[in-house]
């Protein structure tokens, strides 16, 4: 049984006899009567950055997530929704013909008798406005690893297409930084573990969706693959002859105001030489960061957070899904 749109906030008992007090937060849409047909969201006059395209597409304030998204009923985002006390809009209730729609559903609360609990909140990207010398918010063409990996999905913003946000055009040279607010830079000691090969099948897949990109660069610390199979395969990508690799980083990236180029400024570790690299686009492997709301569920699992805030597992050895609190894993 699946609740969506659903908070844990209390747990009582102990492994094998927990008693889960869930909140469920009304969605606005009943969705045994919703037939996902879309009328609602044509009728909505209100655009709002699409969160699942990390705001590289629009959506209406009635949408759903994303195409794939389960269940398949529609939601109102009511933050942006302009039906409220003061103003008055329904049209999505008037286009609604299962008349599915209700503005006055109420959060409710109930309990859930369980056995164990698995804690998969996933994690969040550092926001690497904080990294001015990145570039990243005031040069359009540098990306975050998601917002990259949004561009070669077919649903996404350009249905596939790897196009700079400044011209739409196909860039000649993409360049991917490594490590970005990891591995010690701006606090952050860990190896966030998923950027190497994450990067190495970005830049595999960005050749075959785009034949007109020159190359792709990856410049890293070095290259770690943790998965089993994954050393093989970050191998077979640097052998490719579009893809090259470069042990550095960059000290600044820094944009051409008339052609959104983009030029960086690193040191080649192999040879100790600086070096001055061009490129139509580069993207960051940010840091991975705690998932939001993670102090809070936490307190009301009654599991510990590391230094770092992710979840504290009881023997990292012998127990790695197990948290400090019987029953509850990770």
């Amino acid at each position: 049984e699946m609740h969506t749109l659903t908070d844990v906030v209390g747990l009582q008992g102990s492994a094998g006899r927990f008693r889960a007090r869930v909140r469920k937060r009304p969605r606005h849409v009943d969705q045994d009567l919703c037939v996902g047909c879309g009328l609602c969201a044509e009728a909505c006059p209100v655009v709002r950055p699409n969160p699942y395209d990390v705001g590289l597409k629009a959506a209406k304030a009635i949408d759903r997530p994303f195409p794939q998204a389960v269940p398949a009923a529609y939601h109102i985002d009511r933050e942006t929704c302009l039906n409220d006390d003061i103003l008055v809009c329904e049209r999505c209730v008037k286009a609604c013909e299962p008349d599915a729609i209700d503005f006055d559903a109420q959060p409710r609360e109930f309990t859930l008798d369980v056995g164990a609990v698995i804690v998969a909140t996933g994690f969040d990207e550092l926001d690497p406005r904080e990294l001015l010398p990145f570039g990243y918010g005031r040069a359009p063409n540098v990306l975050t690893g998601l917002e990259f990996e949004r561009l070669l999905c077919a649903t996404g913003p350009t249905r596939g297409r790897v196009l700079r946000p400044t011209d739409r055009e196909v860039p000649g040279r993409v360049v991917f930084v490594q490590c970005v607010g990891s591995r010690g830079e701006g606090g952050r000691p860990y190896c966030s573990r998923y950027c190497c090969m994450n990067t190495v099948k970005a830049a595999m897949l960005a050749h075959e969706h785009e034949p007109a990109i020159d190359e792709c660069v990856l410049l890293s610390t070095d290259m770690r693959a943790a998965g089993r199979g994954y050393d093989a395969f970050v191998a077979r990508g640097l052998g490719r002859d579009d893809i090259r690799h470069v042990r550095g980083r960059p000290a600044k990236i820094q944009e051409d105001a008339t052609t959104g180029d983009l030029t960086l400024w690193i040191e080649d570790h192999a040879t100790g030489r600086p070096q001055k690299l061009t490129a139509g686009m580069v993207v960051l492997s940010v840091a991975a960061t705690p998932a939001r709301g993670s102090p809070e569920l936490a307190r009301v699992l009654g599991v510990e957070l590391d230094a770092q805030g992710f979840y504290r597992r009881r023997d990292v050895e012998h127990a790695p899904a197990e948290l400090t609190r019987r029953g509850v894993y990770v």
